[in-house]
């Protein structure tokens, strides 16, 4: 099944494509196609200023063109002829044509080159990301010289370390952080634990959450901290499926340590609105800790506007990375005050000492997050992060979240006009990537899930749509790659399961 041609419209073609006007084509320059295939390594093209990876089979001129240009730096032309929005031509065929495209910090991207960077969006229509987003081709490719490496024995370690900083590096800037407040983890589940585990607790302190709404590896550490420090558990319940900002605030008070909450929920998967929330922590000297694993990647996260103190993440969602990689953002003035529950070489500070040095007194640990960093990394997980963080950096935030939100905002539009319970109503400030349909009374468990939710489930799944079912609500959940027209598929097949 081949899905519709990709994005062409909507606020993330609007947002991308309103500088367009700034690359100046001359009308009878020709582009640089690209060149011919050597062995299979090479049947992808990197461009310099691109991360995006291109099949070279998959563009109109891929064949029948001058193959002598390859790249600017060996291209005649100027750089706005080489952008890999316009489609080459040669001279004696007419002006360049401009395909749908998106600005990426002045370069031009078709969106199609986007799509076929995910082979899984030419066989079905992805809308799973909240359970496990998609990786491109880019992002398989970059860890395939390290895993060569170790196939033939070479061991690098000062080079992988490197690597290790370069992607700390570019995870910081990516929501506004400075490179000590990121700890390399597993995942967002050890980035919890791990603050959980940092706080020098006392009898009567207290945490406030909403365990509704939050994932069980968001729940669990605080369950054990009251087990083992007799702290109190402030539980406080839903606002019609949101996280409820003011009985947040109320329940704060001196004794309150932590409040942990989503930044977007697994189900129904509302944004979350933190500012009040950060506010209150900072007067009451509360540590307010987020679990960002679905909104990170997808919806633009800056952890300063957020006023957050720590945030979790997983690379396996929006990130569009692998299993066993995270990320956990402390904001410095926090890090720098808590103490780890576990210690390992990349946890302390040897200065220019060796990693096999012996460590015969106390050792000092490094400054900021990093003294949460354990043992060795996991280097192709953290390889994969860097490349898939440099494509989603090289789009730019702001405009993937403009085009999911309008994709999830005709998709429920969509399916409250096909008569289906869409939670929260029609769609408003809190509609972000997730798009979640039946009765918000399932979440606490409590209730059988509705007989429509399986039967839907399965229609869509025979029909090549992935989705998925939490907490008896059917949960669709978008990214960069989704586009209008499979909104509009999955908008019709749902209109002929009603039927």
């Amino acid at each position: 099944m081949r899905l519709p041609s990709p994005l062409t419209s909507g606020p993330l073609s609007e947002a991308l494509t309103s500088r367009a006007s700034r690359c100046k084509v001359p009308a009878r320059t020709i582009g640089c196609p690209l060149p011919a295939r050597k062995s299979a390594r090479n049947s992808h093209l990197c461009r310099k200023s691109s991360t995006w990876v291109r099949n070279r089979g998959n563009f109109p001129w891929s064949d029948g063109y001058d193959q002598s240009c390859t790249d600017e730096a060996s291209s005649p032309l100027p750089p706005a002829a080489f952008a890999p929005g316009v489609c080459p031509r040669r001279l004696d065929q007419g002006k360049p044509q401009l395909t749908s495209s998106m600005i990426m910090n002045g370069s031009i991207l078709p969106l199609d080159s986007i799509r076929d960077d995910f082979p899984a969006t030419q066989d079905f229509i992805y809308m799973d990301v909240a359970n496990q987003g998609l990786i491109s081709r880019t992002t398989r490719m970059s860890f395939e010289d390290h895993l060569n490496n170790r196939l033939h024995g070479i061991n690098d370690e000062l080079s992988q370390l490197a690597d290790i900083e370069k992607t700390r590096a570019r995870f910081a800037r990516f929501v506004g952080a400075d490179k000590d407040e990121i700890a390399i983890t597993k995942n967002a589940s050890e980035s919890i634990n791990i603050i959980a585990n940092a706080i020098d607790w006392r009898a009567g302190d207290s945490v406030v959450l909403c365990p509704q709404l939050e994932h069980a590896n968001n729940i669990l550490p605080w369950l054990q901290v009251k087990a083992l420090h007799d702290v109190d558990l402030k539980l406080v319940e839903p606002d019609n499926g949101a996280i409820p900002v003011d009985a947040i605030v109320n329940a704060l008070d001196s004794r309150t340590r932590v409040v942990a909450l989503s930044t977007a929920t697994m189900v129904p998967g509302f944004r979350t609105v933190t500012q009040p929330v950060a506010e209150a922590c900072r007067r009451h000297g509360a540590f307010l800790l987020a679990d960002g694993t679905q909104s990170v990647g997808i919806l633009h996260t800056d952890v300063n506007r957020l006023g957050v103190d720590g945030l979790a993440v997983s690379t396996v969602k929006g990130l569009m990375g692998l299993y066993g990689s995270g990320f956990l953002y402390c904001r410095r003035e926090w890090a720098d005050q808590l103490k780890p529950a576990y210690l390992a070489r990349f946890s302390v500070d040897l200065g220019n000492a060796p990693e096999s040095a012996p460590i015969l007194n106390a050792a000092r640990l490094r400054a900021g997050a990093p003294r949460f960093d354990i043992g060795h990394y996991n280097f192709p997980g953290m390889i994969a992060a860097h490349a898939s963080l440099g494509q989603l950096l090289e789009i730019g935030t702001e405009a993937i979240d403009k085009h999911v939100t309008s994709l999830a905002t005709r998709l429920a539009s969509g399916l409250l006009e096909a008569g289906l319970p869409v939670c929260g109503g029609p769609p408003g400030d809190h509609t972000g990537s997730i798009v979640a349909i039946g009765d918000m009374a399932a979440l606490g468990g409590t209730q059988e899930v509705a007989a429509y939710i399986p039967s839907l489930h399965s229609y869509l799944a025979e029909n090549k749509v992935v989705a998925s079912t939490r907490r008896g609500l059917l949960r669709f959940s978008l990214h960069l790659y989704n586009s209008e027209e499979e909104v509009g598929q999955v908008i019709d097949i749902v209109k002929k399961w009603s039927n």
